[in-house]
């Protein structure tokens, strides 16, 4: 067992302990020690005890009577006083007893100087010297004269039966460490004559477990003696035991496995050396192959079933058949029938060979009497010789053959000539081909029997079926078709034969199967025969060979190095056999020369779409114009391929022969043939009959700009025109002449005649390239590849500067390009250039209405003068201008009301040039969701559809782009956003407010859900994670807001309002039912400083909804519209957007502070809701401030009272307390503060009212701070909903109480239930003090009611409106 293979901890153990055992080595000189004597010393000492172990000498000349040598002794006894120390140490320390594992090392480390073989074998001589007569003691006494140098043992102690088992163990152990030690001596003596890795660490362990091994056997025999201590334990089960076991197992497998491997590279060189050699014949040659000895008959003749010499193939060509034993009879067939004939007529130069089978079998299995009985089979089978018996072929010679002759699975025919030399690695493939034809199998047999062949039908499948000849003889159609779908199959012969019948064509059709084929195959023959779809071929070996023979001709022409690129016959083959590769259908027809052949769908489409090309043929060319109807389907493969060149392609898309002069030059009126265009890249202008000149505008400038200097490499193309005609209308005279004064206009080349454009590829262009009469312009590179399918938008826009006209060079120009006034505009007037190196404010603007047009210039210019800035307006027109622009033109420049582009045929070229930029970014598979470029053209083209202006106000890299009212009203609104730009952010901040005006739009559209209106308010893209969490701390992207209610907490970065911050986090804890967001609002003209961004952290840290997750990420056009359409200013405010985005409260914060998480959806319709619910009671008024409120009864009486005048303080409460205890009513008298009071005051007041204590008290500010603000709120909430104090009694209410908080003079609030009583301090007081003049009221009325009614008696009818508040 490798150490490799020990589970993972034993594995680590293992490596720690041969690192331990290298470390006790010494290294440098070591003793060499020859250990072939001590194993023999050994051997005698131990022959008692193992007399199963083979002598260390035995099949060796060394006889076993060479230690009776005198010499020999006298050495051996040299020897041994010499080592007698080292020795008598090692015995020492191995009887110690002890720890097994510290004795082996401690014996490793006395040994450290000596071999590795040495160290295990001198400790085994010490174990046999030590204890000898212990191991002799079951046998008669040695008359060996050695055994008597070892110490007698004493006498047993015990001699009971139960110590033989144990000394049976010991002696076993006692074998497997022999056995181990002469194992180790052998691979260490292999090792030192061979160079051989990796062995170390087997070594290493091998000696460490023998050595401990022998020490365990030390300590039980020192057991059973009784010269040891402990139990005596079983031997046999110690881990010692089984790891020299399994090691000895490895190493000697190992030990084998190097010895075949050297003994079989010696073989391989002489083998190799022998076939390179020059023999005068081949006998040598052959008997390196087949390993026959002199007395040997190796051979088997199959059909006579003799053996031969080896003889028999002496001077002759030798073929070697190879192949393992699952050869069929398919394989056989070719060779066979050849060798039939060769036989038939022996006399023949062709018949001069002999054959013999080499069979590669797999030695790793035993060779059993199924596979003899199959090597059997196959040898009857073949009439020529095969070797005896597959075990006669040297391991050696076949891994030559899978070496040199690149056998793997498939048989090969090696040929070997009568001298013994190669010449032919596998001839195979040339007899499927041609059979005896081929003799005599060579290379150059082979490329001349290819000079003479042509792709025809005959070559194709010839002589497969004996009908084929019949069926050339009489000209009928033939076609050929095979796969596995018998679907396909009925489809396609049934579509087959009614066009054979509609056409009256004689057509016979040959099923062909598959090239592996089997039952499948088996049963389609079965119902094509019994169904009469078609003829086909009846025996599986016949579909084997025919598709056997077409991977032949592959192998044969790769094997000469032909290519699909260079090679016809190559082509045709490995499409047919591309169409084999899964199991749909494929079909040839043929007649005469003409082939057509396509797979499954393409060949049943043809056929299917035949009445679309009938009317290209006649009854003599049915394969032909099916040809060209299949070519439309193989064009695209064609040009999408590897060549070369460029020719063939172009000779497929202009048919055009090499004879034939099919262009002319239009500048020279000159007639050219194809070649002129080779290895250029070639501009291939399609277009119908009818075109504009002006669509060539930008070609013609381009092409006679590279005529003026060719030797430009932006002048090395050629254009040509391909003109799409109709066919079915007659070629008359009028058609020629327009066709003449076309390509006469054209500077560059057309073809001769529209007719040498085949059908297939006006299919092709009008299909699969999508010509629809519209001019374009596909690209083929200098190799024939299309580069592009319509280049001509490349030009528009970039001119000669787009070539080669690729993709590539589109994309790359577009990497170097940004969106800026220089690309949109700069051909198109010169002195737009000028303006932008003065860094000039520029204006495009269009559209046919001159009153807005006028309206537009006159306000922009005003704008411009305003801003300090110097701005150039410069009219563009419409995309399709016509005597409205030219009028336009002509006013814009008589009333100098800006510039404008002169001429008509400038304004087609900047919207032409605006168009096709847009076409080439869909060309590279932009989509305008994703591409601001896009986003942008198509607003100014969506802006020229209508007849309303437009203007695009534009410097460096800042567009702001706008149709004609928000243009003008972001004009007129100027003095809204110049406070937000300074003198370089005209355009910038402009852009802003225009976003600001599309938010409004978009705020007021409705949604199916709120995303939209959230990206551009949080300003999102759909990469990003624009918010931050504050309870998790992690960023989130704008879904987790999606279809939920957001609230929005708008403030600065400043704010410090910590009551707030309370009451949002509260009402957060209560209900998750929607999200919030914070968006703080940055002054960008101010610097953002550290000390900023520490508190922006802060804040985002500690809140724990949702934040952005940076200041900047929010838009100055959101900022515009937060601060102009949400009122903020610096106050926060809490916006409220629904689940579909609709806003639906601009500052919820009020219905907060009043109603809580109860307010939700925080809709002015709940708000109405909530406030139908409520009555002026004191639940409303002071709801949740203190703890105390809650626990107050119905029947109490509750008095609210505030301000800052202690002295009044004392005497109200006073006198309240006096009525309560007079009338005998429960009543609770509460101090809330004043609204205004610093928190030291407040404070203060408190503490006096407590420890006096004159009431109960708020005790916390913020406590007096939210009832203030509530209150505050409430007002708010009321007036929001149209409420005033005359018409609306709670808010008349709480009017007077804030009116009350407007000076530090005290007031009151008395109520029970729904009565109220409130009259600011000294009123209050004196009608308290008044008591005894009113108590009588109170026989019919209670308290509160009472009170209320002299209160009213003593304020003036005019105190309502002397105490709104404000």
């Amino acid at each position: 067992m490798s150490d490799r293979d020990l589970d993972g901890e034993e594995y680590f153990v293992e490596v720690d302990i041969i690192r331990r055992v290298e470390a006790t080595h010494a290294g440098g000189d070591v003793c060499e020690l020859s250990v072939k004597p001590l194993l023999y010393i050994i051997e005698e000492i131990f022959q008692p005890a193992t007399p199963s172990v083979p002598r260390f000498d035995q099949g060796t000349q060394v006889q076993l009577n060479v230690l009776d040598d005198s010499a020999f002794q006298f050495d051996l006894n040299v020897m041994i006083d010499l080592l007698s120390s080292t020795i008598i140490e090692i015995s020492s320390k191995i009887s110690s007893g002890g720890d097994e594992d510290k004795t082996t090392f401690g014996i490793l480390e006395t040994l450290g100087s000596y071999n590795w073989d040495a160290k295990v074998v001198l400790a085994l001589v010490a174990f046999a010297f030590k204890f000898g007569n212990f191991l002799a003691m079951a046998q008669p006494y040695s008359s060996n004269p050695l055994l008597k140098s070892v110490p007698i043992l004493q006498e047993l102690q015990r001699t009971e039966e139960i110590y033989k088992p144990k000394f049976v163990e010991v002696s076993n152990l006692i074998k497997a460490t022999l056995n181990m030690t002469k194992c180790i001596v052998e691979f260490i003596e292999f090792e030192f004559h061979n160079t051989i890795h990796n062995t170390k660490g087997d070594i290493f362990s091998a000696v460490y477990w023998t050595i401990k091994c022998i020490v365990g056997c030390a300590s039980q025999i020192l057991g059973l003696t009784g010269m040891g201590r402990g139990k005596i334990s079983s031997i046999a089960e110690t881990k010692s035991a089984q790891r020299v076991s399994s090691k000895h197992i490895y190493l000697k497998k190992k030990l084998n496995e190097l010895k075949e491997e050297k003994r079989s590279w010696e073989a391989s060189q002489t083998l190799e050396r022998l076939m390179e050699e020059v023999h005068i014949d081949n006998i040598e040659v052959m008997k390196g192959l087949i390993y026959a000895k002199e007395d040997q008959l190796p051979l088997l003749k199959g059909d006579t079933e003799t053996r031969g010499s080896i003889e028999v193939l002496r001077s002759k060509k030798v073929m070697l058949l190879i192949s393992d034993m699952n050869i069929n009879d398919g394989e056989l067939f070719i060779l066979k029938k050849m060798y039939k004939e060769s036989n038939n007529d022996p006399m023949k130069e062709e018949s001069q060979y002999k054959v013999v089978w080499i069979p590669v079998v797999d030695r790793s299995t035993p060779w059993t009497h199924a596979k003899q009985d199959q090597f059997e089979n196959c040898q009857l089978r073949m009439p020529w010789y095969s070797v005896y018996h597959p075990l006669m072929i040297d391991s050696a010679v076949i891994k030559y053959i899978k070496k040199v002759w690149n056998f793997k699975k498939n048989p090969i025919l090696v040929v070997i000539d009568p001298e013994g030399k190669v010449i032919n690695n596998n001839a195979l493939h040339i007899i499927w081909i041609w059979g005896s034809l081929a003799f005599p199998f060579t290379s150059s047999k082979e490329a001349e029997l290819w000079e003479h062949e042509t792709w025809t039908f005959e070559f194709l499948a010839g002589s497969i079926d004996a009908a084929i000849p019949i069926w050339r003889a009489e000209d009928n159609y033939i076609c050929l078709y095979g796969g596995g779908d018998m679907d396909w199959i009925k489809k396609f012969t049934t579509t087959a034969q009614r066009i054979a019948e509609a056409t009256r064509i004689k057509l016979q059709i040959l099923y062909m199967g598959k090239s592996f084929p089997g039952e499948q195959i088996r049963e389609n023959i079965s119902i094509i025969t019994v169904e009469k779809l078609s003829y086909s071929l009846q025996d599986l070996t016949l579909v084997w060979v025919f598709w056997e023979r077409l991977k032949s001709v592959k192998q044969s022409k790769m094997q000469l190095k032909s290519t699909v690129q260079n090679d016809p016959i190559m082509q045709e083959i490995n499409t047919i056999l591309s169409f084999d590769e899964k199991d749909e259908g494929w079909a040839v027809f043929c007649r005469g020369s003409a082939m057509a052949m396509a797979k499954s769908e393409i060949i049943l489409q043809c056929l299917t779409n035949f009445d679309l090309w009938r009317k290209y043929m006649n009854d003599q060319d049915f394969v032909i114009a099916l040809n060209h109807y299949n070519r439309k389907f193989s064009l695209p493969q064609l040009i999408e391929s590897q060549h070369l060149d460029n020719m063939n392609v172009l000779r497929e898309l202009i048919s055009a022969k090499e004879d034939q002069l099919p262009l002319l030059k239009g500048d020279t009126k000159t007639r050219g043939s194809i070649e002129v265009l080779k290895s250029k890249t070639v501009l291939l202008l399609i277009s119908d009959e009818q075109f504009a000149d002006e669509e060539l505008f930008v070609l013609k400038k381009i092409y006679i700009e590279s005529r003026q200097d060719p030797a430009r490499e932006e002048s090395q193309y050629e254009v040509v025109w391909i003109p799409v005609v109709d066919r079915s209308t007659e070629w008359n005279e009028a058609r020629q002449q327009q066709f003449e004064n076309h390509h006469s206009n054209m500077p560059w080349y057309s073809v001769y005649d529209p007719l040498l454009i085949d059908p297939a590829v006006i299919i092709y262009i009008q299909e699969v390239r999508q010509f629809n009469k519209k001019p374009i312009l596909v690209v083929l590179d200098p190799q024939g590849k299309l580069v592009n399918n319509n280049a001509l938008h490349m030009l528009w826009i970039w001119e000669s500067l787009a070539f080669p006209f690729t993709i590539a060079t589109e994309e790359e120009l577009w990497k170097q390009q940004t969106w800026v006034i220089k690309l949109l505009a700069d051909p198109i007037n010169e002195a737009i250039p000028n303006w932008i190196a003065e860094e000039n404010y520029i204006c495009l603007y269009g559209g046919g209405d001159i009153d807005w047009i006028k309206k537009f210039i006159a306000k922009a210019q005003v704008v411009a003068e305003a801003a300090n800035i110097k701005l150039q307006i410069l009219y563009v027109g419409k995309s399709n201008p016509g005597e409205q622009i030219q009028g336009n033109i002509s006013t814009i420049t008589e009333e100098k009301l800006s510039h404008s582009l002169q001429d008509l045929p400038l304004v087609k070229f900047f919207w032409k040039r605006l168009k096709s930029m847009l076409q080439s970014r869909m060309h590279l598979g932009h989509i305008e969701k994703n591409d601001p470029v896009m986003q942008e053209i198509n607003t100014i083209l969506s802006f020229d559809e209508k007849d309303e202006g437009w203007a695009l106000l534009c410097r460096g890299s800042d567009m702001a782009i706008a149709k004609s009212e928000i243009i003008l009203k972001c004009l007129s609104d100027f003095d809204l956003w110049r406070t937000y730009m300074n003198e370089k952010e005209f355009v910038t901040t402009l852009k802003h407010y225009h976003r600001k005006l599309l938010l409004v739009q978009l705020m007021e559209s409705p949604h199916k859900d709120n995303m939209e209106v959230l990206r551009e308010l949080i300003n999102a893209k759909e990469d990003q994670q624009p918010l931050f969490k504050g309870d998790a701390k992690q960023r989130a992207s704008i879904e987790v807001l999606k279809n939920k209610t957001v609230l929005f907490l708008i403030s600065d970065v400043e704010f410090d309002d910590e009551e707030l911050l309370f009451m949002l986090k509260k009402t957060y804890a209560e209900s998750r039912q929607f999200e919030m967001v914070w968006i703080p609002v940055v002054d960008r003209s101010i610097p953002w400083t550290q000390a900023k961004e520490t508190q922006f952290l802060i804040h985002q840290w500690n809140m724990p909804w949702y934040s952005v997750s940076y200041h900047s990420i929010i838009d100055l056009a959101v900022i515009m519209y937060i601060e102009q359409v949400w009122n903020f200013k610096k106050k926060p405010i809490l916006v409220v957007l629904d689940p579909q985005g609709k806003l639906v409260n601009t500052n919820a914060l009020h219905m907060l502070w009043i109603w809580g998480s109860l307010a939700l959806p925080f809709t002015g319709t709940r708000e109405a809701e909530l406030w139908k619910r409520e009555i002026s009671r004191i639940e409303l008024l002071a709801n949740s401030i203190d703890a105390t409120i809650p626990r107050i009864q119905e029947e109490n009486y509750i008095c609210l009272y505030g301000g800052e005048n202690i002295d009044w303080i004392r005497e109200f409460t006073a006198t309240a307390r006096k009525i309560a205890e007079a009338t005998s009513i429960p009543l609770q008298i509460l101090y809330v503060g004043r609204s205004n009071s610093n928190e030291e005051q407040v404070r203060k007041i408190i503490d006096t009212v407590t420890v006096e204590k004159l009431s109960h008290s708020l005790q916390e500010y913020h406590h007096v701070w939210f009832f203030w603000q509530r209150l505050e709120s409430m007002w708010h909430s009321k007036t929001q909903l149209g409420c005033t104090v005359e018409n609306d009694p709670i808010l008349r209410e709480i009017n007077t109480l804030l009116s009350f908080d407007k000076n530090h003079e005290g007031w009151a609030v008395f109520c029970r239930g729904t009565a109220m009583a409130m009259a600011k301090g000294e009123t209050i007081l004196q009608c308290l003090k008044d008591f005894d003049s009113w108590k009588t009221h109170m026989e019919d009325k209670d308290f509160v009611t009472a009170l209320n009614h002299h209160l009213n008696q003593l304020q003036k009818p005019t105190s309502m409106g002397e105490t709104e508040h404000n």
